[in-house]
C-alpha cells in the first residue's frame, strides 16, 4: 500500500512529465505553424521564436534568444516594434499592426502582426507575436492598382498622339466653361485639321499618316502651358483648350503652332493645317458651343486656302460649317 508521501511524489512526477510533454507539444505546434511566432519578456528580449522564423531570417534556433529588436533590426524598424509592444503591454489588448523587416537580400517585407500579452506562472509579463507575410498580397494589390491606373490612362489618352481623347475633352471643356463663367475669366478653343490628310494616306500609305499624327501630337504637347489641355478630336483633328486666353491669345497660339509645323521635318511631304479659334463671350452657351464656333472658323480657313488661322469673328455670316468636302 502506497503512503501519502509516495502519492505526492508520484503526483509531482506526473506533473513534471505533463509539463515536459506540454512544452514539447507547444514547440512542435509552433515550429510547424505556417507563420512566424515569438515570445518576448517585458524588456523586449526574445525568449522564444519558432523554426519558421529562424529559417526565414537565416539564424539558428538559439542565436537571437535574449536579444532585443534593437540588436536585430535597424533602429527605425526596431523603434516601431518596441512602441507596438509597449502599447500592447499598456492596454492588455490584442493588437493588429503592420510591421516591416529586412530580408537577407535587403528586401523590405511587410508583415501583418498580431501581438498580445499575459502574465506567466510567477507573474512576469510575457508578450506573444504571430506574423503573416503580406508581401505577395501587397505586391498583387500594387500590380492590380498599377494595371487599373494604366487602364484609366488608356481610357483617357489617344495612343497614337499621346493627347487626351475626345471623351476627356468633352468633360473638360464643360468644366472649363463653367469655371470661366463663374469667375468671369477668358477661355478660348483652337481647332486644327491637317490639310490634305486623305491624299497623304492614299499616296504614301497609312504609316506615313500615323507618323504625321505622332509628330503633330509632340508639337502640340510641347507648346502647352500647365493649364492647357489638348485632345485628338477626330481622325486628323485636334482641339486645344486655353483657359485664361482670349481671342488674341488663341490666334497667337495657333499661329505659333502653324509656324512650328512649317519648320518640322515631315516624312514624305510637307504638312500644313487649317486652324479655327473661338473665345468665350456673352453669347456662348456651353463649352460644346465654343468648339462648334472654332470648328466653323476652321472650315473657313479651309475654304479660303488652307494653311492659315481664322478666328470665328472673321467668318462671314453666309459661310456654313462643313458645307463642302474641304479636307
Amino acid at each position: 500500500m502506497n503512503s501519502p508521501s509516495d502519492e505526492l511524489v508520484k503526483t509531482r512526477e506526473e506533473l513534471a512529465l505533463d509539463l515536459r510533454l506540454s512544452e514539447e507539444r507547444f514547440r512542435t505546434f509552433m515550429n510547424n505553424a505556417p507563420f512566424l511566432t515569438f515570445i518576448k519578456d517585458s524588456e523586449g528580449r526574445l525568449l522564444f521564436y519558432n523554426a519558421r522564423m529562424a529559417v526565414r531570417f537565416g539564424v539558428t534556433p538559439e542565436e537571437w534568444l535574449g536579444k532585443s529588436d534593437f540588436e536585430i533590426w535597424p533602429e527605425e524598424i526596431a523603434r516601431t516594434m518596441r512602441l507596438n509592444d509597449l502599447e500592447v503591454i499598456g492596454t492588455g489588448r490584442l493588437m493588429e499592426r503592420l510591421e516591416e523587416t529586412i530580408e537577407q537580400d535587403g528586401r523590405v517585407i511587410t508583415w501583418k502582426m498580431y501581438k498580445f500579452c499575459w502574465r506567466d506562472e510567477v507573474g512576469e509579463i510575457r508578450l506573444g507575436g504571430i506574423g503573416f507575410d503580406l508581401s505577395e498580397e501587397l505586391s498583387r494589390e500594387r500590380a492590380l492598382a498599377e494595371a487599373n491606373l494604366q487602364l484609366q490612362k488608356l481610357a483617357a489618352i489617344d495612343a497614337l498622339t499621346g493627347l487626351a481623347n475626345r471623351r476627356v475633352l468633352d468633360e473638360r471643356v464643360e468644366y472649363e466653361f463653367r469655371l470661366a463663367q463663374r469667375h468671369a475669366t477668358p477661355l478660348s478653343v483652337v481647332l486644327l485639321d491637317i490639310d490634305n490628310f486623305k491624299w497623304r494616306n492614299d499616296i504614301f500609305g497609312h504609316a506615313s499618316g500615323d507618323e504625321v499624327l505622332k509628330r503633330l501630337g509632340h508639337i502640340v504637347t510641347s507648346s502647352l502651358r500647365v493649364t492647357d489641355i489638348a485632345a485628338r478630336y477626330g481622325g486628323e483633328e485636334f482641339v486645344i483648350l486655353l483657359p485664361g486666353a482670349g481671342t488674341d491669345g488663341a490666334k497667337v497660339f495657333a499661329e505659333r503652332l502653324l509656324e512650328r509645323m512649317h519648320k518640322m521635318d515631315w516624312p514624305d511631304a510637307p504638312v500644313t493645317a487649317s486652324f479655327g479659334t473661338a473665345a468665350l463671350d456673352a453669347g456662348t452657351t456651353s463649352g460644346r458651343r465654343l468648339i462648334e464656333l472654332a470648328d466653323r472658323a476652321m472650315y473657313e480657313a479651309k475654304r479660303t486656302g488652307k494653311n492659315r488661322v481664322v478666328d470665328y469673328h472673321e467668318v462671314p455670316e453666309a459661310s456654313l460649317p462643313g458645307a463642302a468636302a474641304l479636307e
